[in-house]
């Protein structure tokens, strides 16, 4: 799975908590800010069955951008690096404070893709060394979710 957007899905601007967030930023820049890296998964192939691609995902937050560096490997542990994609930016703010669905706090997060002129809107959660996002991203900050994906996850490298 991509986390191009998000989480994107999903999935990489300089943290900062908007106005009645909770609080000063600070907690979620130390949090946050660094490089996070997907498991290694099977690139999407349509429908051949012979595809064989497997990608892995990093993300570096700095304090407004998510940076995405996907690379693309010839096996299922990774290890063979086939070619890098470019690396893609977005930039992000992180927003209130909002109990989840499992009852944990998570925070809002808002990503423009200056590119596609898009903001997409989900919720951030980190866990010691791992990052979930929402299990959707909405178009709308009225559409967000407040149920977090446990499936997929970044870890903290």
């Amino acid at each position: 799975m991509e986390y191009k957007v998000i989480c994107l899905l999903i999935v990489s601007t300089a943290i900062y908590a908007c106005g009645g967030g909770s609080g000063d930023g600070t907690t979620e820049a130390r949090t946050l800010s660094g490089e996070w890296q997907t498991p290694c998964y099977q690139s999407k192939g349509g429908s051949d069955p012979s595809f064989n691609e497997y990608s892995l995902e990093v993300m570096s937050f700095s304090s407004s951008i998510i940076s995405f560096l996907t690379t693309v490997h010839s096996d299922s542990n990774c290890q063979i690096v086939v070619r890098n994609r470019a690396v893609y930016e977005v930039e992000y703010k992180i927003g209130d404070t909002i109990t989840t669905q499992s009852g944990l706090e998570a925070q809002e997060i808002d990503i423009f893709d200056s590119l596609e002129d898009n903001t997409s809107y989900s919720i951030i959660y980190v866990d010691g060394d791992a990052l979930y996002f929402g299990d959707v991203v909405a178009s709308s900050p009225e559409e967000r979710t407040d149920k977090l994906d446990f499936d997929n996850y970044s870890t903290r490298i």
